[in-house]
């Protein structure tokens, strides 16, 4: 009797069961023994902000195994820790992920670290990246050296590491704060980030004198810059604008702050501690802040007061009020706190 074997050609059984032939190889024929996962890094990433990376499934031989599937855990070998942000299915083998190291790293400050990956299903199939340089995340302020009170100037942010790369994936909020000095900006946030540069026309309402401004992300405290010193000056048709800040240094204290006006000899000061301002510095006043020691109460309103007097003649060339609430702490603290 003769025997008869018909054969299935392979292109015709693949294209039954939708695997490439390549898919088909490696899921029957590449072995598993001693599996790893071989993971790509960035050689240098930034501290708190996400990082892609990739893990590859590799046997012994160092031959990918593209039917590999499971869940995968990351840790760091580190001081920091890691989250993963988002992740993909394992696909021919590979998978990407966004990872990033916590950590609060001072701008100028590294760290080399390592990412290990560990399968959930089988603790002894693990891998490490070579080491990664962690930087800090910063912001770059650029501003006019000089600004004046009340007028509007550009200030541009860059989202970069301590290390003078820029951050071009960046494009989150950014919080704008005033780092030194005393005042406030009219903008308080910022967005529309392009390659990790944003720019914003703001203006500073505040005292004559040096200030510094900080920028710092929305989530992430850790990640923030604060720019060099800016003179505040006093534009001509402002010159005799008075900017008076008030605010509490304690539970009992308020301190008042403004600008020298050039033609002032003096300045007078007045709180209202009822229905009238009364004079409460002696006339003139010859310095640019006043301290209430009170004392006050606190949470109560107090309303002041500034004149600029003019020359001999004592003539009031500019007046401005605020107040200030005093406020102290809000915390209890325990009796044995020594």
């Amino acid at each position: 009797m003769r025997c008869f074997r018909f054969m299935l050609p392979l292109c015709g059984f693949l294209s039954c069961t939708g695997y490439t032939s390549q898919q088909y190889l490696d899921a029957n024929f590449i072995s598993r023994a001693g599996l790893k996962f071989e993971i790509s890094t960035p050689a240098t990433l930034l501290a708190n902000v996400p990082t892609k990376i990739s893990l590859t499934a590799k046997n012994g031989n160092g031959l990918i195994v593209a039917n590999y599937s499971g869940d995968v855990s990351l840790s760091v070998i580190g001081t920091g820790s890691v989250q993963i942000v988002s992740e993909t299915a394992f696909s021919a083998g590979r998978k990407e992920v966004s990872v990033r190291y916590v950590k609060a790293l001072a701008v100028g400050q590294t760290e080399l670290i390592s990412l290990r990956a560990v399968a959930a299903a089988d603790s002894n199939v693990t891998g490490a990246s070579n080491a990664v340089l962690a930087v800090a995340a910063t912001f770059k302020i650029v501003t006019p050296a000089t600004i004046t009170a009340g007028t509007a100037f550009t200030m541009t942010v860059t989202a970069q590491g301590g290390d003078g790369s820029t951050y071009d994936a960046y494009s989150g909020t950014v919080f704008l704060q005033l780092e030194q000095g005393i005042g406030s900006l009219s903008q308080t946030s910022l967005t529309g980030f392009v390659n990790g540069v944003a720019s914003v026309s703001v203006s500073f309402s505040g005292t004559v004198g040096p200030v510094k401004f900080r920028a710092r992300d929305s989530v992430t405290a850790d990640f923030y810059g604060v720019g060099s010193e800016v003179t505040v000056g006093m534009g001509t048709s402002d010159s005799y604008v008075l900017n008076l800040i008030a605010y509490p240094t304690s539970a009992t204290k308020v301190r008042l702050s403004w600008n020298k006006i050039p033609d002032a000899v003096g300045y007078n000061v007045y709180k209202n501690s009822g229905a009238t301002f009364n004079l409460v510095s002696g006339s003139p006043f010859s310095g640019f802040i006043y301290e209430d020691a009170g004392p006050l109460t606190t949470g109560t309103a107090y309303e002041y007061k500034v004149e600029a007097l003019k020359n001999v003649t004592l003539e009031v060339l500019n007046t401005a009020t605020a107040t200030a609430t005093p406020a102290g702490c809000g915390a209890t603290m325990s009796t044995d706190i020594t």
